[in-house]
């Protein structure tokens, strides 16, 4: 049970919840088994792909992961020494946008001004200024490098300026200096270089295997499917093409019928881009490696028998079992009429809505203090498209985006984070925000226009009325069949002993 899924074990209705969820989930596997479903041809197939699956994860920890923990630490020392992360400062700054604006702040402060309070007045990085400059503890590679160069051979307390950057003229005090120990920084080192390091170490074991089965790539074919991508995406090729080998190795082919099927079957988030060519042909090569290549090697190296896959697969056998029980006693009875779509629809007219949407322009960056001043730069004139250009990280699918729509529905959420979708449709047309968080970072973002919610027509709307449909079916059925389970399994709870687990009088 996830957790999403767990009711709320400190009442007595949650724990009644619970309990009634685990028997749900005994009586199926127990009606499957007295089914003989154990050895139900669609289980054991399905258990096939859940153990190539199961294989490939051990694989990947073997081969990636446990080669990035082993060098962790290495890689860890030797970024530690190459950023000179021995030493920290605290520093200050007031930023401004000429050099002019720059020598007269330092003719104020020579003069007694406080700095603090210069900088809440006139600081264009109006982050730092709303804490009087203050920026913190940094370390070099955190500072922009012309910045870093003075600021770390300055005395605390000590003014410095102006130095221009591509943000403006800044004016910089050091409030503090500390030296700061490996083992201080080791784990947020190695957890940030992890990433990174496990993309390597993969791309290196990924190449050896291609070498290794001299893994080729059909030119031609790629060139027929790239055509037919052009005019129907998914592709429709003739009986055939679909037997054209797209790629090929010395373990065994890719056709393009077979990137077909996997292209209908992926989801939106995994299907490569049908525009670009270097994207088909990875989804492909992917697909030869997850289906050829790196299953044999994990029976090689006897992944298949190995405890971690087989406690898993025994664990997910259940699952496929109850879920073929269900099939048989439920998703093959369904039976759903356009009389009875049209009535759900009708009743049910403002579920089917349109969320609102917005075209945003957007700069997404993993580094908050440089989305900082990005927002400085765009506040002072600077073409928010352009930065946008140089410096979003973003890329969806597979190639960098900087302007799109974002809608107030769950998909954006889970493409771009929560936070940013709130913020998008909290923001005014034409205003600029941020830095806010957003999956993988930071994001400036600006809306360039906003449509409102609209009521979609039947057959706008009809496949999400016939899931639907089928969902409240579904869940009526398997009611009435888990009741019949319960008569015949004579399934008895007892209540007093349920009470005394809630008490804290009994033993859950």
């Amino acid at each position: 049970m996830s957790p999403r899924q767990r009711p709320d074990t400190t009442t007595l209705e949650g724990w009644r919840k619970c309990l009634e969820l685990t028997i749900d989930k005994e009586l199926l596997v127990l009606e499957a088994r007295s089914r003989g479903l154990e050895d139900d041809p669609e289980v054991l197939e399905r258990l096939e792909n859940e153990k190539r699956k199961f294989m490939l994860w051990e694989l990947y920890d073997r081969a990636v992961r446990a080669k990035a923990r082993e060098r962790g630490e290495e890689e860890a020392f030797k970024f530690y020494k190459k950023r000179r992360m021995d030493e920290s400062i605290r520093i200050s700054q007031i930023l401004v946008k000429t050099k002019s604006e720059a020598e007269e702040i330092l003719k104020a402060l020579k003069k007694g001004r406080n700095f603090e309070d210069l900088a809440e007045e006139v600081s264009l990085h109006r982050r730092s200024a709303e804490r009087g400059g203050d920026m913190g503890w940094l370390f070099r590679d955190q500072i922009p490098p012309e910045i870093a160069e003075v600021a770390f051979s300055l005395d605390i307390g000590q003014i410095y300026g102006p130095v221009k950057t591509i943000f403006g003229y800044h004016i910089v005090k050091v409030t503090g200096r500390k030296e700061v120990g490996f083992e201080e920084v080791r784990k947020g080192i190695e957890m940030r270089l992890m990433p990174e390091l496990e993309r390597r170490i993969n791309k290196a074991y990924i190449d050896s295997l291609e070498e290794l089965y001299h893994v080729e790539c059909d030119r031609e074919a790629l060139g027929i499917l790239r055509e037919r991508l052009e005019t129907s995406v998914p592709p429709k090729l003739s009986p055939d093409e679909e037997d054209i080998v797209l790629f090929r190795s010395d373990l065994g082919a890719l056709t393009l019928g077979d990137w077909v099927e996997n292209f209908e079957k992926a989801s939106f988030l995994t299907r490569p881009d049908p525009k670009d060519s270097a994207s088909v042909r990875d989804f492909g090569e992917r697909l030869l490696l997850s289906y050829v290549i790196l299953p044999y090697e994990a029976k090689k190296a006897g992944l298949d028998t190995c405890s971690a896959v087989l406690s898993g697969l025994k664990k997910r056998k259940l699952d496929l079992m109850v879920e073929r029980l269900r099939e048989m006693e439920i998703l093959d009875r369904l039976d759903i009429t356009p009389e009875e779509e049209r009535a759900y629809y009708e009743t049910h007219r403002d579920e089917f809505v349109r969320p609102p949407k917005a075209e945003v322009i957007d700069i997404h960056l993993r580094d908050k203090q440089k989305a900082d001043s990005l927002l400085a730069l765009i506040r002072e004139g600077a073409d928010m498209e352009e930065l946008a250009k140089r410096y979003s990280t973003l890329r969806r699918p597979g190639r960098l985006r900087w302007r799109f729509p974002v809608s107030k529905d769950r998909l954006s959420e889970a493409i771009f984070g929560k936070k940013f979708v709130e913020e998008v449709f909290r923001a005014k047309v034409g205003e600029v925000v941020g830095p806010v968080e957003a999956k993988g970072g930071y994001a400036i973002f600006k809306v360039v226009e906003r449509r409102g919610p609209r009521r979609r027509s039947f057959e706008e709307a009809r496949r999400e009325v016939t899931m639907a449909l089928r969902r409240e079916k579904e869940e009526k059925l398997l009611r009435e069949f888990i009741e019949k389970l319960k008569k015949k399994y004579k399934v008895t709870v007892y209540e007093d002993a349920l009470r005394k687990i809630v008490s804290g009088r009994g033993k859950p």
